[in-house]
């Protein structure tokens, strides 16, 4: 095995081991490291799980650490940033807290460029989820649903 892949092997470990602390509750997101959080989505994911139980405070605050990851990245690192938007707009969007005064006060505050970034990226795979819409209509032959 080569260095690379050791380092690939050690790094995945490493995720998984704190996907379990955080699930354990053993570790909160803010507690690790940005610079392993940043790494994997998985860790987010692992927090958002194990916060949803807890309350929407702790909810909120894992999404907080999430912006500013968001907020933090340079913007030369596209692939990483747009894969937080990303989950991000999905976590939102799938949210049990959502209509929670709490939670939806945290959405109006969030900061501005992240909320540029999450409209955009909302409002780009809009429209491409209306071209595949299109194109499947096209192609099995089914007309537009009139606006009506």
């Amino acid at each position: 095995m080569n260095n690379i892949e050791e380092l690939y092997k050690f790094h995945k470990d490493v995720v998984l081991w704190v996907e379990e602390m955080i699930l354990r509750n053993e570790l909160r997101l803010r507690d690790v490291p940005a610079e392993i959080r940043r790494t994997s989505k998985l860790i987010y994911i692992a927090a958002f799980r194990a916060s949803r139980n807890v309350s929407c405070f702790r909810y909120i605050s894992d999404l907080q650490v999430l912006c500013e990851d968001i907020a933090l990245l340079p913007d030369t690192d596209k692939k990483r940033k747009s894969e937080l938007i990303a989950l991000l707009s999905d976590t939102l969007q799938l949210s049990d807290y959502k209509g929670d005064e709490r939670f939806e006060a945290f959405k109006k505050d969030m900061d501005e460029d992240v909320l540029r970034e999450l409209h955009n990226y909302e409002y780009a795979h809009g429209k491409q989820l209306q071209a595949m819409l299109r194109e499947y209509r096209t192609k099995n032959g089914i007309e537009g649903i009139s606006k009506g």
